[in-house]
């Protein structure tokens, strides 16, 4: 069955179509009804590595009775060692939707029934924020586990960087621990949103002062500013991504002498954060409806996606309304015909 898609044609190239042939093997298809823009589709949309492939993995789907799903992309194969501990995002034979297989920039995505997780918000659109949310919260349940911060009730706790991670992150360090936390961010305008809540906001962070300081951003020159504030035996988080090449700025002797603790995360979709991230958005709409950046429609998302950073602290995102429609296609849901604030471009 044919989809309107926006397809990789190589490094820096993208394309529109009004019909393409899904790929997916023999899963379910889904309506798309709309797909969040991150840092990785970027990243990937420059990669000579993706011809043909369709990218987006921050997917909300719906059913033919109007129940609203968040695709949970990462699929193991159930089998390997990682996939029996729960680590399904290193299983060796993964298949990522938007990564290696057809993703959620298209009106439709075929995926298995077990990776779609049911939607009970007031808004289903806030569905997008669920993927980056569960690789948050599988980020911070092993930061928290760190010998460092266990024996410790008040640790202080620094998040450097308030785009959407930093944001996500922040607020469950606020409602998940007793952290006395810090926001760094050398845009003021980052740090608005935070001002209303109890969180000490710095462009420049003290030196050798925090137990623990998760880098969220993958900014240059950050990693820096993480060393520096991280005081003696504490812990340092890398979160944000990189740009390519970039190295850790220390010295292995500079970490034995300050026994420091290195931990990253990124691979962090797992059922149980998955699950953990549906529910924690569940409860907090309100916050995260401020993360809603500007909306598209899908015929130009490559532009949007080659050309166009998001607004600080918010996910730009694509709407599947108004994209071309074929045989057997299911109707767009009465919210998509709805105008969010910022309206369509």
């Amino acid at each position: 069955m044919s989809m309107s898609a926006v397809v990789s044609l190589g490094a820096g190239r993208l394309k529109y179509v009004e019909r393409l042939e899904q790929k997916n093997g023999d899963w379910p298809q889904w309506q798309v009804c709309c797909c969040g823009i991150c840092k990785t589709d970027r990243a990937l949309a420059w990669s000579a590595s993706n011809e043909g492939l369709v990218l987006g993995h921050e997917v909300v789907c719906c059913d033919r009775d109007g129940h609203y799903y968040a695709l949970n992309n990462k699929i193991g194969c159930g089998a390997c060692e990682y996939c029996r501990e729960g680590l399904t995002g290193h299983c060796s034979g993964i298949c990522e939707l938007g990564v290696t297989h057809h993703g959620g920039y298209a009106t439709r995505i075929s995926a298995p029934k077990h990776c779609m997780y049911s939607l009970r918000l007031h808004d289903p659109q806030l569905g997008i924020l669920v993927e980056p949310l569960a690789c948050v919260i599988h980020g911070l349940g092993r930061l928290m586990a760190m010998p460092a911060l266990r024996g410790n009730a008040e640790p202080r706790i620094l998040v450097i960087g308030s785009g959407v991670a930093g944001k996500m992150m922040a607020h469950l360090l606020l409602h998940r621990t007793t952290a006395r936390l810090t926001l760094c961010d050398i845009d003021n305008d980052a740090l608005q949103w935070a001002q209303d809540w109890p969180i000490d906001c710095q462009r420049m962070p003290a030196a050798a002062h925090y137990h623990a300081v998760i880098e969220c951003s993958g900014g240059e020159g950050t990693l820096d500013t993480a060393l520096s504030a991280v005081r003696r035996a504490g812990v340092v988080m890398l979160y944000g991504i990189p740009a390519a090449g970039q190295t850790l700025p220390v010295s292995s002797e500079t970490f034995l002498d300050r026994e420091l603790t290195l931990l990253a995360s990124r691979a962090g979709c797992t059922p149980t954060a998955f699950t953990q991230a549906v529910r924690y958005l569940e409860q907090h709409q309100p916050f995260f409806s401020s993360m809603m950046g500007k909306k598209i429609r899908l015929r130009h998302l490559p532009d949007e996606l080659l050309h166009h950073p998001p607004r600080p602290g918010t996910r730009t995102w694509v709407t599947m309304a108004g994209a071309a429609t074929h045989a057997n296609e299911m109707p767009d849901p009465a919210w998509q015909k709805t105008t969010r604030p910022g309206g369509d471009r």
